[in-house]
């Protein structure tokens, strides 16, 4: 599975995983299992969730939900369909985009806000 994929699933599994009274690994876990065609080591989840929270489209300490912006993005991404495929789809385009950004920064010079 790829970074985006990946990371798309773990977002799209804690909006889900918020209908429960809480989002914590193992929620965000067992839903993340049963969209995934393979297991997802927990090593992922973990990770993926600190770069949802680094990022500012998650939050919490041990149960997780989105934020104000994560749920704009999960709003646009089910908007025009409830097809678990297609709103995935829909939110990995948004983490590719965000992904690109993140690496075009570092071939910024310094002054711009990239590493150069």
């Amino acid at each position: 599975m790829t970074r985006e994929k990946l990371l798309s699933c773990v977002f799209y599994s804690v909006a889900m995983a918020m209908d429960l009274d809480k989002a914590g690994y193992n929620e965000i876990s067992i839903v993340a299992d049963s969209m995934s065609p393979e297991p997802i080591p927990r090593k992922d989840i973990k990770d993926s969730v600190e770069w949802l929270l680094k990022n500012g489209l998650a939050e919490g300490r041990k149960d997780y939900r989105l934020t104000e912006t994560g749920k704009a993005i999960y709003s646009v991404a089910s908007r025009e369909t409830k097809l678990i495929p297609e709103v995935w789809n829909n939110i990995e385009k948004y983490i590719v985009d965000k992904l690109n950004n993140e690496m075009m920064k570092d071939y910024q010079l310094p002054e711009q806000g990239g590493k150069w």
